[in-house]
């Protein structure tokens, strides 16, 4: 019996060692993963992170950490350019506010920065957002990516390398790229804007469907059209007109006045009414030397043709 009891003994205390290492390693795991938790929401973890996203162009990422809306998000997105480097240097605390010192390096160009950060609740969350203010040498209005703004609107943009371009595209020329560095509340960009050299071709569309509006005239010659039919010489009171378009008159721009001249169109007039003799007539009137002038104007980013 006693070498029973003698060969038992050391089982139990393998068994007590092994309860006592399962546990070690339970507390152990559970405090590393407290810590892992509560490190990373650190005013420098985040910090990290916040470079880390700038320079992955992670935009997902950047919702997490910084104060960003979804505009702004998807505006990063598309940027032309995200930082190429990021160090993270000092991050100086002062209660529930923080300001993280950094060296990023966008567009080729190094820069020192200071970004504000903030605590909310538990969270530190980076304060890196950018007003950025743009004045279209002409037209009203410019876009970043596939978002459109009017001239008197300032989108918000997280720190990267952006395209900026005036509207509408098809008309204007003079985009320009503009640096978002963080930290930066507000940026400024002057366009250089000029009429593209396929611009008279887009104005040409556009007179077209002038030209087809004013012929749908039916009962008086139209306004703004160029349209002069003499048919008070042979009519005294006009009940109806008909219009053919035979030859859309071509455009001219003077991109420096901002105007066009559109000539050599040919037009052909139908005009029903009554005669000075008190019969009912038609006369048909006829010209080839149409012709339309008017000034450029931009409104709500479209070409607007105003016609004299």
């Amino acid at each position: 019996m006693t070498e029973d009891v003698a060969a038992q003994t050391p089982r139990r205390r393998t068994a007590l060692v092994l309860a006592l290492v399962a546990i070690t390693v339970v507390v152990i795991g559970a405090a590393t993963a407290w810590w892992l938790t509560a490190g990373g929401s650190e005013p420098r973890a985040t910090a990290q992170r916040f470079l880390d996203a700038l320079v992955a162009g992670d935009a997902e990422a950047l919702r997490v950490v910084t104060d960003a809306d979804d505009d702004a998000l998807a505006l990063f997105a598309q940027a032309r350019e995200h930082a190429s480097g990021a160090a993270l240097g000092a991050v100086e605390t002062d209660g529930d506010d923080a300001l993280l010192r950094a060296t990023v390096t966008l567009g080729g160009e190094r820069a020192e920065v200071a970004v504000p950060m903030r605590r909310l609740g538990e969270t530190w969350i980076v304060q890196s957002a950018t007003a950025l203010t743009v004045t279209p040498g002409l037209g009203d209005a410019f876009a970043i990516g596939d978002a459109a703004f009017s001239a008197d609107e300032a989108p918000r943009l997280l720190p990267a390398l952006y395209e900026v371009a005036p509207l509408p595209a098809e008309v204007l020329r003079g985009s320009a790229e503009v640096a978002i560095l963080p930290g930066q509340e507000t940026a400024a960009l002057d366009l250089d804007v000029a009429i593209a050299d396929d611009a008279t071709a887009v104005v040409q569309q556009h007179l077209a469907e002038h030209a087809a509006d004013c012929a749908a005239a039916t009962d008086a010659i139209p306004d703004a059209c160029g349209i002069v039919v003499p048919w008070a010489a042979d009519l005294r009171a006009l009940e109806r007109v008909a219009f053919t378009v035979e030859r859309v008159p071509e455009v001219s721009l003077d991109t420096a006045a901002m105007a066009f001249e559109a000539t050599g169109g040919a037009l052909v007039a139908e005009v029903t009414g009554t005669a000075h003799d008190g019969t009912a007539r038609t006369f048909s009137y006829r010209t080839d030397d149409w012709i339309m002038r008017g000034a450029l104007a931009f409104r709500d980013a479209q070409l607007v043709l105003m016609v004299f």
